[in-house]
């Protein structure tokens, strides 16, 4: 093979390696098992099903390109369906700290939303948090049902 091919292959390869290595991290962050609905609903600040009503992303910055940063935060506004823990039914507006890891949430899809609050946003990641479907499968059923068990339970954290 040809020198300036194989090196400039070489330099293909290392590059793409490069970039495959600066973004794997945000990409394989490992959670580890999600813990159980009451462990989740022990630690977290606020617990609640509701529908977006309104979710507007801020990204943390804009590049030179235009692209625009996979992290920053999401001010959102719910309908709590269902409150368990720090919520009560009716509209909830909080902001959101998006990451890797965060759930994003969409207008007009329905969450179970497990999180806990630090320097004045909500922070999803690595928690129970999940989009809900309607009609509600039967595990979705049992999960709500085990949330107000847990909220009946003594805390002991």
């Amino acid at each position: 093979m040809n020198r300036s091919v194989e090196g400039s292959m070489t330099r293909n390869v290392l590059t793409a390696g490069a970039l495959i290595s600066m973004i794997t991290p945000r990409l394989s962050a490992d959670c580890g098992p999600p813990p159980s609905s009451c462990d989740a609903f022990a630690t977290a600040g606020l617990v609640f099903y509701g529908e977006v009503v309104e979710a507007t992303y801020h990204s943390d910055y804009v590049g030179p390109d235009g692209v625009v940063s996979s992290t920053g935060h999401q001010d959102v506004r719910f309908n709590v369906l269902r409150a368990f823990k720090s919520a009560k039914s009716g509209v909830f507006g909080g902001t959101f700290r998006m990451d890797s890891e965060a759930v994003r949430f969409t207008k007009g899809n329905r969450y179970l939303v497990f999180a806990s609050q630090r320097d004045g946003q909500w922070f999803t990641a690595c928690g129970r948090t999940s989009e809900i479907l309607f009609p509600l499968k039967p595990e979705e059923i049992e999960e709500l049902k085990e949330l107000d068990a847990c909220r009946k339970q003594p805390l002991t954290r």
